[in-house]
């Protein structure tokens, strides 16, 4: 890989977070528009589901270094 380029597991990681963010936000936004307060079990899966994507981003960001 270039100095500046991604590789493909970097990219696909990198896409798996951005799914997750964007589901746990849109579930956010579902919840306070239903007027839900409080943490759901459905909230709390996909917040450990952003928790599995950033670890995994960091572990290939790792392997990309030579870590």
């Amino acid at each position: 890989m270039g100095l500046f380029n991604k590789s493909p597991e970097r990219k696909a990681a990198e896409a798996r977070l951005d799914a997750a963010y964007k589901a746990l936000e849109d579930k956010g936004k579902r919840d306070k528009k239903a007027g839900i307060r409080h943490e759901t079990p459905e909230f709390n899966d996909l917040n450990d589901a952003v928790c599995r994507a950033e670890e995994a981003l960091k572990a290939v960001k790792r392997r990309e270094r030579g870590r």
